[in-house]
């Protein structure tokens, strides 16, 4: 079996790598009564955005999270789990934390709010990698991988 580069630090408790949906990182909603909302998802903008822009923003990507898991048939996963993310930004000033940071929170209660998994405390989330990706010059984006670790009750099914 071959193994990915994030498979290859954690083989030997790794069951499996998922890729469970693609996040735009800049999102502008148009609103017809009120000014239109302009969004990228780094820590400056979360820091700084009124509280009705941040739902609005966090609504929309609950809805494209739920669309994505729909559409590439993911299932739940109820045992420990690690997130990774390949943050593709626009230019290599942009740091990767600041981005990384938001989209983590954000998509850790996205898939709390669709089920996806149970919840994020400390017996089931084992942590996030952040990879810095390729620069693109139109819509920044990142790349979300869940992956499945061993748990005490899968211990027979792991191959060690």
């Amino acid at each position: 079996m071959k193994f990915t580069p994030i498979q290859e630090l954690h083989k030997n408790h790794v069951i499996g790598l998922k890729q469970i949906c693609i996040v735009p990182l800049q999102w502008h909603i148009q609103r017809i009564t009120k000014p239109s909302i302009n969004g990228m998802l780094n820590l400056r903008w979360y820091s700084n955005a009124k509280f009705e822009n941040l739902n609005c923003i966090r609504n929309k990507l609950f809805m494209h999270v739920r669309d994505e898991l729909k559409s590439r048939e993911v299932r739940a996963w109820t045992g420990p789990y690690e997130m990774c993310y390949i943050i593709h930004c626009k230019g290599v000033k942009s740091r990767l934390m600041d981005y990384g940071a938001v989209v983590n929170k954000m998509v850790m209660e996205a898939l709390q709010n669709c089920k996806m998994i149970k919840n994020d405390n400390l017996q089931n989330y084992r942590g996030a990698v952040f990879i810095p990706g390729t620069y693109v010059e139109s819509e920044p984006y990142a790349e979300v991988f869940l992956i499945a670790h061993c748990g005490l009750a899968e211990k027979k099914v792991c191959r060690n």
